[in-house]
């Protein structure tokens, strides 16, 4: 399945730029004065589906613009230019290498927190219905399309060869019910949309195809009023230009290979620790996380989990979860209606964490079980009295 994306962009000489999911986990962020346009797509369309692309200007800047068009997605900028206070408070729980990467980021959070309420609004929606592997599509189209969750929902769940035999059936009868005359207004809606959606495409690709040819033609008539033996050099000169974009490319590539390099020495680093128990860790007990992140994580019986968010919660999660974890490690405020497990605050443990998994102290763990245990028995037995 495509990964629904927000990317953040902090454009200039050296381009900063992120990319998260719509689950709010950053998958990538980084800068480079060897990234161009070109590039930028390719390595964040990698990661999914853009649909959200964020800046830190109120105006947005030409290059953030450009860059929506071409991948397709929606811009959101700030009402006002977003402060240096306000990138280092967004971006506060994160390593980053200097300001480009800040701003990149600051963006893209900024824009995913503005989205936020309407992807919570889809999923609620969804699982009221019970349609929720119909996600990404319905917020790809609520997004894209900007039509309502209901609309886009019928969309998705509805093959095109269905909706187009129930608009050629109205035709043919000559006798439309109320409903079907809807559902020919729908489809003709949709149509409209992508009509128009189809145009600016097309518009957009004719002026990148006459950009190029400008400058084929110009490249021509310089390299053709040249001298045999210039001639010759300018060509050398363009073949050494495009050879430095690779060049730089693999140099995007390796480093990308030495970052993962380094998480995996991370990780067997973590797995080494003496005395050291694995805590599998998600951002939340939401059914949509949790579908998620268990297809990587595989959580068993006898499992401990460390969760970023206890208040964003499902009762689907937690009749899971019962029977197979026991012990929850908590970050933030914990949610006090939860009571089916033993929690332990992040801050009272030694834990060493990536995107995944986390490393906790075996006997320190241990020593805060037993504590938290004795106060669950204490207090389920003055309840029951």
């Amino acid at each position: 399945m495509v990964k629904l994306l927000v990317a953040g962009i902090d454009p200039g000489t050296t381009l900063g730029y992120a990319v998260m999911d719509f689950d709010g986990d950053v998958l990538d962020k980084g800068s480079s004065k060897l990234l161009n346009m070109g590039t930028l797509i390719a390595k964040t369309k990698s990661y999914g589906n853009i649909l959200i692309v964020g800046c830190d200007k109120a105006k947005v800047p030409s290059f953030v613009n450009n860059f929506a068009v071409k991948v397709g997605a929606k811009v959101i900028a700030p009402k006002n230019d977003l402060s240096v206070i306000e990138k280092k408070e967004l971006t506060k729980n994160f390593d980053l290498r200097n300001s480009h990467e800040m701003d990149a980021l600051a963006s893209c959070l900024n824009a995913y927190k503005k989205i936020k309420p309407l992807l919570d609004e889809i999923d609620a929606f969804l699982e009221k219905g019970k349609k929720e592997h119909l996600s990404e599509k319905v917020k790809e189209i609520v997004i894209k399309k900007n039509f309502n969750m209901r609309l886009a929902l019928s969309l998705a769940d509805k093959p095109e060869k269905e909706e187009k035999e129930t608009i050629r059936e109205v035709i043919e009868e000559k006798k439309p019910e109320g409903r079907d005359i809807t559902k020919v207004y729908k489809k003709l809606k949709e149509y409209e949309n992508e009509n128009k959606i189809i145009k600016e495409q097309k518009k957009r690709l004719i002026n990148e195809l006459e950009a190029m040819k400008r400058k084929y033609d110009y490249l021509e008539k310089k390299i053709s009023q040249l001298k045999p033996d210039e001639r010759f050099q300018k060509i050398i000169d363009i073949k050494n230009e495009n050879i430095g974009f690779l060049m730089a490319k693999i140099k995007i590539l390796k480093s990308e290979i030495e970052e993962a390099r380094q998480e995996i020495n991370n990780l067997y680093t973590m797995l080494s620790e003496n005395e050291a128990v694995i805590l599998k860790r998600i951002k939340n007990l939401g059914w949509n996380e949790l579908t998620f992140k268990n297809t990587i994580l595989k959580i068993n019986a006898g499992d401990i989990l460390i969760v970023d968010d206890t208040n964003i919660i499902s009762e689907k999660t937690i009749d899971f979860l019962k029977g197979k974890v026991n012990i929850i490690v908590y970050k933030g405020k914990l949610n006090k209606n939860l009571r089916d497990f033993i929690f332990i605050n992040f801050n009272e443990l030694n834990i060493k964490e990536n995107r995944y998994f986390a490393v906790a102290d075996k006997k320190e763990l241990q020593k805060k079980v037993k504590s938290r245990d004795m106060l669950k028995r204490i207090i389920e037995d003055y309840r029951s009295s």
